[in-house]
């Protein structure tokens, strides 16, 4: 595992995707230089992060926290001489979870339209927030069919923690279990092998030959291990 895909399990996390105080001052710092360049004021920048930070820790959040943020932003900066506008891959990195609830299915679209109002006081450019908002909607099937490559890079780093390494991954499954400790245990399983399945069946996982390169074997691995556990 490259140091990059073990950035989850290093030295400021706790329970691997949660962030110590030090952790989360460093992730501000990151989100500041991210939107640097924009014609917004200091107060805008500093109360969108801190709304960032609210949504990533709310209560009932195991997984889908600030510690995927900083995962997804650490591969996005190992690829982003790749990308046409990493700066907004990486705003639907920051944006795409912000809403998440898991008794409801529109999380996706609610995310989308927090990011639209909260870049649009960023005054970040109008093309840029449509597709911002067009990678958060396609997280909701992880269908890259209405996204331009950046777009497939986001689906990719999205579904990276699918190819990492087991201990990590079995961290993930347990993560994702207490974000829905609130479905019984048998459907919970139903449900699960169902999004599972839809993986397993597809061509690729990956889209990008440098993602597909590195994780794919792995993400077929760790998705056989668990529908192994989740049993008939």
């Amino acid at each position: 595992m490259s140091a990059r895909r073990s950035s989850q399990c290093s030295a400021g996390v706790s329970g691997f995707f949660q962030l110590d105080p030090q952790a989360v001052t460093a992730l501000a710092q990151r989100w500041q230089a991210l939107v640097s360049s924009l014609d917004a004021s200091s107060a805008v920048v500093d109360a969108t992060f801190s709304l960032l930070q609210k949504h990533h820790s709310e209560r009932g959040r195991h997984y889908h926290t600030l510690g995927h943020v900083r995962g997804l932003l650490d591969l996005a900066d190992e690829f982003a001489g790749q990308m046409r506008d990493p700066r907004a891959v990486q705003l639907a990195i920051w944006f795409h979870d912000a809403i998440y609830r898991s008794r409801r299915a529109d999380s996706e679209e609610r995310s989308a339209q927090l990011a639209i109002a909260a870049l649009g006081r960023l005054r970040v450019p109008a093309e840029v927030i449509e597709q911002v908002a067009r990678m958060i909607r396609a997280t909701k099937g992880h269908d890259a069919a209405s996204l331009d490559e950046d777009g497939r890079w986001f689906l990719d780093l999205d579904l990276a923690i699918f190819g990492a390494d087991p201990q990590i991954y079995r961290e993930y499954r347990q993560a994702i279990r207490r974000e829905y400790r609130w479905v019984p245990s048998l459907l919970y399983r139903r449900g699960r092998r169902e999004v599972l399945e839809g993986f397993a069946r597809r061509e690729r996982l990956f889209h990008q030959a440098p993602m597909h390169e590195r994780l794919e074997a792995q993400a077929r691995g760790n998705i056989a291990a668990e529908l192994k556990a989740l049993g008939a």
